[in-house]
């Protein structure tokens, strides 16, 4: 039979350090002669490297770290609580990042009729200036709700031979920086009368703003 020396006289390598090893085989006695085996020497020594087993991972659930930085460590931050879960993960999935709840814009103001009818005097002060200013017959009126910030009314006023008749639109909007500001549109016909009384043409025009 052969026997290792240099080894033990225990075959299980489990029990050695890692490293590297040296032996050689000899006769193995089976009369009691162990004690006096012995090796050629000129037969060259064997090298036996073992490799220690590499050490276990670290166990999540235990460790005390937060390891995947979710604020939550070791049992607390089960990544799987289901009774089906054979793995029982623990700390290694962050969760996805919930989406920032929406919020919708504020709603715009109402917009009262009284308030359309200040902002439509405004708008013909700036457009028409002085023939609105020093007119006669100024009326706001026939005001008709289209939505709770939209309205329009019937304007009408007149100077000398000239009138000026139609209706203006006043609603709420949000600029860019997100601020309710006031428009305007109108469809007014300028209408000069004395040309109409003569009989001539092109006694009209109409004026547009969209």
């Amino acid at each position: 039979m052969l026997a290792v020396v240099g080894l033990t006289r225990n075959p299980d390598v489990r029990h050695h350090r890692p490293g590297d090893w040296w032996w050689r085989l000899c006769n193995k006695s089976i009369n009691g002669e162990d004690d006096k085996c012995s090796y050629d020497s000129a037969v060259a020594p064997r090298k036996l490297t073992l490799t220690a087993k590499p050490a276990p991972p670290p166990d999540l659930c235990t460790d005390g770290l937060d390891n995947d930085g979710d604020g939550k460590t070791d049992l607390d931050d089960m990544d799987n609580d289901n009774a089906n879960d054979t793995k029982l993960w623990c700390d290694q999935i962050k969760p996805a990042a919930k989406p920032a709840p929406t919020t919708r814009p504020a709603l715009l103001p109402r917009l009262t009729v009284s308030d359309a009818k200040s902002y439509i005097r405004t708008v013909l002060k700036r457009r028409f200036g002085d023939a609105y200013r020093y007119a006669q017959g100024k009326r706001i009126s026939r005001c008709d709700r289209r939505s709770r910030t939209k309205v329009w009314c019937h304007v009408e006023f007149f100077a000398g031979d000239v009138g000026w008749d139609g209706r203006t639109s006043i609603w709420y909007s949000r600029n860019r920086r997100g601020v309710a500001v006031w428009n305007y549109s109108y469809k007014i016909t300028r209408t000069n009368y004395y040309c109409l009384d003569v009989g001539n043409e092109n006694c009209t025009k109409t004026l547009r703003v969209r």
